[in-house]
């Protein structure tokens, strides 16, 4: 049964206000987790409660929980209502400009991630320091998720913070589970040469000249990207250029298949 806590309240999720339809969208590498849940009500009494945008809730059903969410969007139809929800609140989606020197990755996204009313950890990621970033007329989750491609990192916002995940340990893990053809409905895996990089280069003008960094995949046969970024040296401007084309290359093969339900299995597993 899915339980709804709004506000810190417990929904009574029965008769008046029982769930016709909910959709729990787990992510990683940058987009949010989201929710989408339809109740039927006839008695009119969301409209009553009168929920507003920017409100906490979580839903939960069994070892399942979405973590806390904030109301993105409502709609009132007859005998119905939604509510959607994102892992990050409203105050994310405005855009800013600062810089900072000599500052810790775990530093830096801890203060760009308190801005917005969250926290930031690392996980299994190198605690970097930067001689300077500059955050340019970017809102905090899409500057965070410019760290995580220039550090091979994996954003997750999930329950009030960021997630900043190693994605080589991701991909090295054991499975969790094993899918054989009958487990699966509609099973779709192909590749695609879309937004493929051949190579990428960071370079950077400094007080001390030019420093330019690049990172190749001969098997490619796509485009080149410029990267404009502070970096100190030859080898951190190399390290980034990797992080890009990685980011750029990480949907060459992609596949996608149905199940039946099952808690063993979230974002960011093997299988």
């Amino acid at each position: 049964m899915i339980e709804l806590i709004y506000e810190g309240k417990d929904i009574n999720l029965e008769a008046d206000v029982a769930v016709t339809g909910c959709v729990y969208t787990d992510c990683v590498h940058g987009r949010a987790d989201s929710v989408r849940i339809a109740f039927s009500d006839a008695q009119k009494l969301w409209r009553l409660w009168a929920p507003q945008k920017g409100d906490a809730f979580e839903v939960r059903q069994g070892a399942i929980r979405s973590g806390k969410m904030y109301v993105s969007k409502l709609a009132a139809r007859e005998n119905t209502f939604v509510l959607a929800g994102s892992a990050t609140p409203l105050s994310a989606l405005g855009a800013a400009s600062e810089s900072w020197e000599n500052i810790r990755l775990s530093e830096l996204v801890s203060r760009m991630a308190a801005q917005v009313g969250m926290t930031a950890e690392l996980s299994g990621v190198p605690d970097r320091l930067y001689a300077r970033f500059d955050r340019v007329r970017k809102t905090v989750p899409a500057a965070i998720q410019f760290l995580c491609r220039r550090e091979s990192a994996a954003l997750k916002a999930f329950d009030g913070r960021f997630l900043l995940l190693n994605e080589r340990k991701l991909e090295q893990a054991a499975p969790v589970a094993c899918l054989k053809p009958a487990d699966m409905t509609a099973p779709e895996f192909g590749t695609s040469d879309a937004g493929l990089m051949r190579e990428v280069t960071v370079q950077y003008v400094g007080a001390d000249g030019q420093i330019t960094g690049r990172w190749a995949d001969g098997r490619i046969a796509g485009g080149t990207l410029a990267v404009e970024t502070p970096v100190s040296s030859q080898g951190e401007a190399e390290r980034f250029a990797k992080g890009f084309l990685r980011a750029a290359n990480r949907r060459e093969t992609a596949g996608a298949v149905t199940v039946l339900y099952d808690d063993g299995i979230a974002t960011g597993n093997v299988v």
